[in-house]
Protein backbone atom coordinates (compact mmCIF):
# COMPACT_ATOMS: atom_id res chain seq x y z
CA UNK A 1 0.00 0.00 0.00
CA UNK A 2 1.44 3.50 -1.12
CA UNK A 3 1.27 6.35 0.88
CA UNK A 4 -1.41 8.17 2.26
CA UNK A 5 -1.83 12.00 1.66
CA UNK A 6 -4.78 14.15 2.11
CA UNK A 7 -5.04 17.66 0.20
CA UNK A 8 -7.80 19.99 0.28
CA UNK A 9 -7.62 22.06 -3.11
CA UNK A 10 -9.82 25.10 -2.94
CA UNK A 11 -11.00 26.23 -6.25
CA UNK A 12 -12.05 29.93 -6.96
CA UNK A 13 -12.77 30.94 -10.12
CA UNK A 14 -15.55 32.50 -11.91
CA UNK A 15 -15.60 28.95 -14.03
CA UNK A 16 -16.58 26.45 -11.33
CA UNK A 17 -20.40 27.49 -11.45
CA UNK A 18 -20.49 26.62 -15.44
CA UNK A 19 -17.86 22.88 -14.91
CA UNK A 20 -19.56 20.21 -13.94
CA UNK A 21 -18.12 17.74 -11.11
CA UNK A 22 -16.11 15.70 -13.59
CA UNK A 23 -14.20 18.72 -14.96
CA UNK A 24 -13.51 20.05 -11.91
CA UNK A 25 -11.96 17.06 -10.76
CA UNK A 26 -9.87 16.68 -14.08
CA UNK A 27 -8.39 20.14 -13.63
CA UNK A 28 -7.68 19.59 -9.89
CA UNK A 29 -6.07 16.73 -10.64
CA UNK A 30 -4.05 18.09 -13.14
CA UNK A 31 -3.03 20.63 -10.95
CA UNK A 32 -1.92 18.30 -8.21
CA UNK A 33 -0.14 16.36 -10.67
CA UNK A 34 1.65 19.42 -12.29
CA UNK A 35 2.90 20.54 -8.31
CA UNK A 36 3.60 16.56 -7.29
CA UNK A 37 4.10 13.92 -9.97
CA UNK A 38 2.47 11.30 -11.84
CA UNK A 39 1.53 9.80 -9.11
CA UNK A 40 -1.10 12.40 -8.23
CA UNK A 41 -3.00 11.09 -10.98
CA UNK A 42 -4.58 8.31 -9.38
CA UNK A 43 -5.80 9.54 -6.04
CA UNK A 44 -7.86 6.49 -4.09
CA UNK A 45 -10.60 9.41 -3.97
CA UNK A 46 -11.88 12.62 -4.90
CA UNK A 47 -14.20 14.30 -2.42
CA UNK A 48 -15.85 17.09 -4.27
CA UNK A 49 -17.60 19.65 -1.51
CA UNK A 50 -18.76 22.74 -2.96
CA UNK A 51 -19.18 25.23 -0.06
CA UNK A 52 -20.50 27.97 -1.88
CA UNK A 53 -23.65 26.62 -2.04
CA UNK A 54 -24.03 25.21 1.55
CA UNK A 55 -26.13 27.70 3.37
CA UNK A 56 -24.58 27.35 6.85
CA UNK A 57 -21.27 28.58 4.87
CA UNK A 58 -22.01 31.21 2.77
CA UNK A 59 -24.68 33.70 1.73
CA UNK A 60 -25.84 35.21 -1.67
CA UNK A 61 -23.52 37.78 -1.36
CA UNK A 62 -20.65 35.54 -0.78
CA UNK A 63 -21.34 34.98 -4.46
CA UNK A 64 -20.50 38.15 -5.67
CA UNK A 65 -17.06 39.46 -6.62
CA UNK A 66 -15.44 41.77 -4.40
CA UNK A 67 -14.61 44.85 -6.02
CA UNK A 68 -12.71 46.16 -3.35
CA UNK A 69 -10.74 44.81 -0.04
CA UNK A 70 -12.59 45.29 3.00
CA UNK A 71 -11.85 47.72 5.63
CA UNK A 72 -11.33 45.98 8.75
CA UNK A 73 -10.92 48.24 11.84
CA UNK A 74 -8.27 47.06 14.80
CA UNK A 75 -10.14 44.29 17.12
CA UNK A 76 -10.68 45.61 20.70
CA UNK A 77 -10.30 43.41 23.86
CA UNK A 78 -9.56 43.81 27.66
CA UNK A 79 -6.24 45.20 27.96
CA UNK A 80 -5.24 42.37 30.13
CA UNK A 81 -4.52 40.23 27.91
CA UNK A 82 -2.24 42.76 26.03
CA UNK A 83 0.89 41.41 25.14
CA UNK A 84 -0.25 38.02 26.47
CA UNK A 85 -2.86 37.31 23.39
CA UNK A 86 -2.39 38.17 19.78
CA UNK A 87 -5.07 37.73 16.99
CA UNK A 88 -4.60 36.70 13.41
CA UNK A 89 -6.54 35.99 10.18
CA UNK A 90 -7.94 37.98 7.34
CA UNK A 91 -10.08 40.12 9.16
CA UNK A 92 -7.03 41.51 11.26
CA UNK A 93 -5.59 42.91 8.56
CA UNK A 94 -6.13 46.65 8.04
CA UNK A 95 -4.75 46.96 4.21
CA UNK A 96 -6.00 43.31 2.65
CA UNK A 97 -9.32 42.20 4.51
CA UNK A 98 -10.90 39.23 3.42
CA UNK A 99 -8.31 37.97 0.78
CA UNK A 100 -5.32 35.40 1.36
CA UNK A 101 -2.83 38.33 1.38
CA UNK A 102 -4.56 39.60 4.55
CA UNK A 103 -4.14 36.39 6.48
CA UNK A 104 -0.37 35.90 5.45
CA UNK A 105 0.13 39.77 6.55
CA UNK A 106 -1.47 38.96 9.83
CA UNK A 107 0.72 35.58 10.29
CA UNK A 108 3.67 37.79 10.23
CA UNK A 109 2.98 40.21 12.02
CA UNK A 110 1.51 37.82 15.19
CA UNK A 111 5.24 35.65 14.20
CA UNK A 112 7.11 39.28 14.90
CA UNK A 113 5.57 39.80 18.02
CA UNK A 114 6.34 36.78 19.89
Amino acid sequence: MGRVIRLLPVVCCPERSVLDRDELNRRVIDQLVRLFGEEARQPRDVLYVDWSSDRHTATVQDGEPLTDFPVYQPIAFDPAWEGRLSLAGTETDSLFGGHIEGALRSAERVVEQL
